[in-house]
């Protein structure tokens, strides 16, 4: 990206909004001043030392204003030990003097990011901002809607003598240039519209590996479906007009026009887990759709982007540049990245899987259900579908498991040219042991899938759950009809020994238990196993003698207080879930199917739920730790 500013004769404050070190030689190195000021007729150059608003307001740079700690200074003729600012940057101001005979166009060239002031409190800050050259804002427009933190008659720009004058209010601003500006206590102002989104990685929007997919139709084939990921953008209009911003996609530094990362705005259907797609493909797109009313004054709005991996080969990182454009004359640069982890790096072969193995993430739309209350009657439509999450996960020898969270991560390499392993974690004991997958705030973060759809049983074997056998012996008490007072028919203790208990007589002795047993360990599955197999025409169930089982104590039974001495206990829950894939499904790596639901222990029937499932995998982690 390229940058031009003009340097009439004399000073001249400008803002860079590149960054030079990405423009030069194709190096990522520091780049001083003198390779961005080459023209000889620059004799001096002045920066800010440390953060980009200082409480000191220099009034003159003829005498003795650059002469104290606050600046960083470059001169093209003195002793070379004697020049202090050594490196230049993007988003940041210069202090630029001319002593040639006419006005000098700069060009510098270099890699934009993403802008946001970090204004210092209570002190004048100097600090420029996106602008278009054509149609900038006056210094009301734009600072206006900050009312009392950005008074206008506290801003001053540099005029070519040195001095600092103040601006007018209905004064253009000029694009490439900083001024001084006050900020009356804490602030954010960014402009007349400003967005927020998170940053994982410094000054770009990063959608990562991919994961947290969900599944769209394809713009350019709504008969296939595609999988992409989001990220959550909000704006606001700070101003009293319409506002109808518009994404222009350009190329970033040294590179082409990328069309293989496609970013596409979305909004969630009502009743479903599913996106409409909303716009996005092209060079450019409006942020409020056209089926939308344009930004409101003083409103605030979150919107969906969704980042779509369009290539199969080649690096695994794409990125592109884009432009917000607000329609005021200002406008924010947003690098946006996304990594493909599905691509092999040349010659990996240890890293290739399997197409079904790994981890994969259901999105299921429940929409017939059995009537509650027409005993007997089939499974009618529902009122409303209902939409929810399943975490599925298969090995290398094909075993299935059900997943109630698990969290991303990646093993740690010796060098940063290695390409990590991706790892799921569903033991949370197990993650310090691993890296993260993104930045957050300057730190490796591993990202968690999770879901509240359904819960995994409690662990009841006779190892965990050792504290309830001398309970249940000290008892000797099964409650089964079979047997009166805890002996069987010949009038004998049931249980006498410890060894005599078995898995399935805690099940039983929790379920007629009106109370919960003060020994009963809190302890939980982390996987259960499935019957079948992913892929096409597949069968995915769970074991006829293992369904999700919620006894009365568990932790999500929901009809246990643990407070109410008439709840002490809840219902015996047994759920068993049916998949069948469809045999035509994969295309783009989405499986579909039906979806089947039994729920025993809710009324007095069997609860009967079906619906429809999508499958997307968003890991080739071939175990689970």
């Amino acid at each position: 990206m390229a940058q031009e500013v003009s340097l009439p004769v004399g000073w001249s404050a400008i803002w860079l909004e590149v960054d030079p070190a990405a423009g030069l030689s194709g190096s990522t190195e520091s780049v001083g001043p003198e390779e961005v000021f080459s023209d000889p007729a620059i004799t001096q150059v002045a920066a800010l030392d440390g953060a980009i608003g200082t409480g000191q307001f220099t009034e003159n740079l003829e005498g003795a204003g650059l002469n104290n700690e606050a600046w960083r200074i470059w001169r093209r003729d003195p002793i070379a030990s004697e020049n202090t600012l050594t490196r230049i940057e993007g988003n940041r101001a210069y202090l630029v003097r001319n002593e040639g005979d006419s006005s000098i166009t700069l060009t510098v060239t270099g890699e934009v990011r993403f802008f946001q002031p970090e204004w210092i409190p209570d002190a004048y800050n100097l600090v420029g901002f996106g602008l278009d050259a054509d149609d900038p804002p006056t210094f009301e427009a734009f600072f206006g809607p900050s009312g009392d933190t950005h008074p206008v008659d506290r801003i001053f720009k540099l005029l070519p003598e040195g001095d600092w004058a103040p601006v007018q209010p209905g004064e253009l601003m000029q694009a490439g240039y900083a001024y001084w500006v006050y900020a009356n206590g804490p602030s954010s102002f960014m402009g007349p519209l400003s967005i927020a989104f998170p940053r994982s990685s410094p000054g770009l929007l990063d959608f990562g590996p991919g994961v947290r997919f969900v599944s769209i139709e394809d713009p350019e084939n709504p008969v296939q479906q595609i999988p992409v990921n989001l990220r959550a953008l909000t704006l606001a209009n700070r101003t009293s007009a319409l506002i109808s911003p518009v994404l222009e996609k350009h190329a970033p530094a040294g590179a082409v026009l990328d069309d293989d990362l496609r970013l596409f705005r979305l909004r969630p259907r009502t009743g479903s887990l599913d996106y409409a797609f909303l716009g996005g493909i092209g060079t450019a797109f409006p942020l409020v759709a056209e089926d939308e009313d344009p930004l409101a004054p003083g409103e605030t709005r979150s919107l969906s982007l969704a980042a779509h991996r369009h290539w199969e080969d080649g690096g695994q990182v794409r990125q592109n540049l884009y432009r917000l454009q607000s329609g005021l004359g200002t406008h924010l640069w947003i690098p946006v990245r996304a990594s493909n982890p599905s691509i092999s790096l040349a010659g990996d072969s240890s890293l290739t899987t399997a197409p079904y193995v790994g981890l994969w993430v259901g999105e299921v739309v429940a929409d017939r259900v059995t009537s509650i209350v027409e005993a007997g009657a089939p499974e009618k439509a529902a009122a409303a579908p209902a939409a929810m999450r399943l975490l599925l996960h298969a090995d290398t020898a094909g075993q299935l498991h059900l997943l109630s969270q698990v969290t991303l991560l990646q093993e740690a390499t010796a060098s940063p040219d290695d390409r990590p392993a991706m790892v799921a974690v569903v033991d949370p004991r197990q993650i310090p042991f691993y890296e993260g997958i993104a930045e957050q705030e300057g730190k490796r973060v591993g990202t968690r899938l999770e879901t509240i759809a359904y819960d995994l049983p409690r662990k009841t074997d006779t190892i965990t759950q050792a504290a309830l056998l001398e309970a249940i012996v000290s008892q000797s008490t099964r409650f089964d009809s079979t047997w009166v007072d805890g002996r069987d028919s010949d009038g004998n203790p049931l249980y006498e020994d410890p060894a005599d208990i078995d898995e399935a007589a805690i099940a039983s002795f929790l379920a007629f238990r009106n109370s919960r047993p003060p020994d009963l360990v809190e302890a939980y599955h982390l996987t259960w196993p499935l019957e079948g197999g992913i892929g096409p025409g597949k069968l995915i169930r769970t074991p006829d003698e293992a369904p999700l089982y919620l006894d009365p104590f568990h932790r999500s039974n929901p009809f246990r207080h643990a407070f109410h001495t008439q709840h002490g206990s809840g219902a015996d829950i047994r759920r068993s879930l049916n998949i069948r894939i469809d045999p035509q499904s994969g295309a783009s790596g989405i499986l579909t199917g039906d979806y089947r639901e039994e729920i025993r222990g809710l009324i007095q029937d069997n609860l009967i739920i079906q619906g429809r499932v999508r499958l997307h995998k968003v890991s080739d982690a071939p175990t689970l730790q």
